[in-house]
């Protein structure tokens, strides 16, 4: 089935919960959000076969789509271009890494305005599809790959994992324990093979408490301590649900509500 952005939209406002956007509301998402569960907006987004190109275009932002394979690894963090104090972003595609940047020509570039409803994006390659889009809420999200002690390389194209360097410093550099703690609500992306558990072990006993959110207290490396809130985003208890596994993120979060 085909789909169009506006199609896909007005799905969402059949979807919205007026709970979950009055906590958006209350995370600083303003009026233009739907409050959309994650669950529904996975399902929905599975069922039309959408993916991230078209989810970083819409007015919240949710991580990559349920898909199992075929999936670009998920890297080390995010990198967050420091747009405020560079209004020009340059990409480099395969630099000398014994030579600092200085000594590179860039390939392209994102070129960035100030305007009075905060900063827009000008000018970018017509292939740029970052893991997060959202400028009006200063979002700028790009999966990192590697990164040298000069340079950091992000994945500047969703879709196909294409990749570029960026100038280190010129970046700020959040670890996915870092940045998942940032984070308002996850949920598992399979929550059959990787439920909610008591413990932060995979033969550990179910969690049986009701509850509709799941907030990010703790990391480790593969396990994320949770807090467990009801429909009203009251505390009901805490559990442990599994996050990556094999290089691969088992997760799926909102980063507005």
């Amino acid at each position: 089935m085909t789909i169009t952005l506006d199609k896909f939209l007005a799905q969402r406002k059949l979807l919205r919960n007026e709970k979950v956007r009055m906590q958006s509301k209350k995370n600083s998402a303003g009026e233009n959000q739907f409050g959309v569960r994650l669950v529904d907006i996975r399902k929905f987004a599975g069922m039309f076969c959408i993916l991230s190109a078209l989810i970083c275009l819409t007015p919240a932002v949710y991580a990559q789509p349920d898909v199992r394979n075929d999936y670009p690894p998920m890297g080390l963090g995010m990198a967050v271009p420091k747009f405020y104090d560079n209004r020009v972003v340059y990409f480099y595609g395969n630099p000398n890494l014994e030579k600092p940047v200085s000594d590179h020509m860039p390939t392209d570039s994102l070129v960035f305005e100030r305007r009075e409803t905060g900063f827009e994006i000008t000018s970018a390659p017509p292939w740029f599809v970052p893991a997060h889009l959202k400028l009006d809420y200063d979002i700028l999200f790009l999966r990192v790959v590697s990164i040298h002690s000069d340079f950091v390389e992000v994945i500047v194209n969703e879709l196909n994992g294409h990749t570029a360097f960026m100038d280190r410093f010129k970046s700020d550099l959040r670890y996915w324990p870092e940045f998942l703690l940032t984070i308002n609500s996850v949920e598992p992306l399979f929550p059959q093979d990787y439920p909610v558990r008591i413990k932060p072990l995979s033969h550990a006993s179910l969690v049986s408490t009701r509850y509709a959110f799941l907030k990010p207290l703790r990391i480790s490396s593969q396990w994320m301590e949770v807090e467990l809130l009801d429909e009203n985003f009251q505390p009901q208890g805490k559990g442990w649900i599994q996050w990556q596994e094999n290089g691969k993120i088992l997760i799926t979060y909102s980063l507005l509500s």
